[in-house]
């Protein structure tokens, strides 16, 4: 069963902190720099004064950061003078419903996985809920859980990515009136990138949508400290990035491309959403991101002709009630991501065997294979289930038989056993799980074995069943 933390309160901020610089940490910060602040500043951060490289006039330039009891604090530099900014972070429970998140744990609707060396924990919705689109409707928590990541040590929110939004015209899929003014921008073919930072090493890092320890979310990670190690976000909004990178080619080809596409950001305490060109304008960001267009409705978006080597576009319509949002993908992309990625029975045949979880195989996926690939999988774990309690069953008629025959019978080892069941079961097309069986073995790789799908069935060619 999943743990959440309790409510926490501000109360609980450590005073102990000492508030004042040493006389070397004055020099490096200069005459402008407050006295009075609630924690030392380190050394190495203050002399990247010297080193940073120059930003756009205007542009605050963001020097050092402090965590404290779910508090951050800001250094920045602007004009040659330091300033510092106090961003109390929300608690998880501003975010979500606890009644809610006990429910959808114990359901199966919520997985976590906590950081390996950080007091972090990320939430992320499973496939149970994925195929069932109406429990995001009923328990709205669940839509926050895509990778929302929280401080297991004071349940601060240090994370919020997108809300789940779904395909325009899928089951759950957000309302919006084809008059309605949108933003829209490109659909970029990655894995999500959250970035977050790391309470105990002070650095920022990036998650995908459910690990943080994800091939992509390390890769990712690296990209940001080596290309990006200057550049820091404001502390009460989530920048999301689109991880783009030879090795992780989901569908579309970009080439040698091996970088982080911004999408946004999110306001960690209300969730309104900032567009790519402003976070750009904003926080300085100098890599790619994500391209935006100019269609005014939702109905002139549905209407954009097919773009080469594109996904589709994410609408985006900025109601008062919350932003609402929703894919739009092109059909020659799904058409495409079927040849790519080699999705076929075999595939998923191969993932269960292994012994791997569904979800790793289902991550990287489009929503529209999803319900496939859980049919597969189904249809196989039920054969193995049913064969081996039908082989159960049978080896049990048969020591039923054996018991009758010594009845009458009576023997005088191990030995006359084993030869008497030989004899019953020698002309049985089972007879080697009645065998291991009786030695006590495992006859699940074996069924495995049996339950093996011809090749060549893919979405394409293979019914929807269960």
């Amino acid at each position: 069963m999943a743990e959440f933390p309790g409510p926490t309160s501000s109360d609980s901020q450590d005073r102990s902190l000492k508030p004042r610089f040493t006389a070397d940490e004055k020099l490096a910060a200069g005459p402008e720099a407050n006295t009075r602040l609630p924690f030392r500043i380190q050394p190495r951060w203050a002399k990247r004064l010297s080193s940073a490289p120059s930003h756009p006039a205007g542009l605050s330039h963001v020097l050092t950061v402090a965590v404290r009891s779910g508090r951050l604090f800001t250094i920045t530099e602007r004009e040659g003078k330091l300033n510092m900014s106090t961003y109390e972070a929300p608690s998880l429970y501003d975010i979500v419903d606890l009644g809610e998140m006990v429910w959808l744990a114990e359901n199966g609707y919520v997985r976590e996985q906590d950081h390996p060396t950080e007091p972090l924990r990320i939430l992320n919705y499973t496939n149970r809920a994925q195929v069932t689109p109406q429990v995001f409707a009923d328990y709205p928590s669940l839509n926050e859980c895509r990778g929302l990541i929280y401080n297991t040590t004071d349940g601060t929110v240090v994370a919020r990515p997108f809300p789940k939004f779904w395909n325009y015209g899928q089951a759950g899929a957000a309302e919006i009136p084809l008059d309605a003014p949108v933003i829209v921008t490109d659909k970029v073919d990655g894995s999500l990138g959250i970035v977050y930072r790391e309470p105990n090493s002070g650095q920022l890092a990036v998650a995908t949508r459910g690990s943080f320890t994800s091939d992509q979310a390390i890769h990712a990670t690296a990209v940001l400290r080596r290309d990006y190690a200057h550049w820091e976000p404001e502390p009460d909004e989530t920048v999301l990035f689109e991880i783009v990178y030879p090795e992780n080619r989901i569908v579309l080809n970009y080439g040698q491309d091996d970088d982080l596409f911004l999408l946004g950001a999110v306001e960690i305490r209300t969730g309104r959403i900032t567009d790519p060109d402003m976070v750009l304008h904003y926080y300085g960001w100098q890599g790619p991101r994500a391209k935006m267009f100019v269609y005014r409705t939702l109905a002139e978006a549905l209407a954009a002709e097919p773009r080469e080597n594109a996904e589709g576009m994410v609408v985006r319509w900025p109601h008062l009630d919350g932003d609402r949002m929703v894919k739009i993908k092109q059909e020659d992309y799904v058409a495409l991501h079927r040849i790519v990625t080699g999705l076929n029975e075999r595939t998923v045949w191969e993932h269960l065997k292994a012994g791997k979880h569904l979800d790793e195989l289902l991550e990287p996926l489009p929503d529209e294979f999803h319900l496939w690939v859980l049919a597969v999988a189904v249809r196989l774990t039920r054969f193995i289930l049913d064969t081996e309690e039908r082989f159960q069953m049978q080896y049990l008629a048969y020591v039923r038989q054996l018991s009758e025959y010594f009845i009458t019978h009576p023997y005088s080892d191990a030995r006359e056993v084993a030869k008497v069941f030989a004899g019953f079961v020698k002309d049985d097309p089972n007879a080697w799980a009645m065998f291991a069986l009786k030695q006590g073995k495992d006859i699940e790789p074996k069924l495995w074995e049996l339950a093996k799908p011809e090749p060549g069935k893919n979405p394409s060619n293979t019914p929807l069943e269960a």
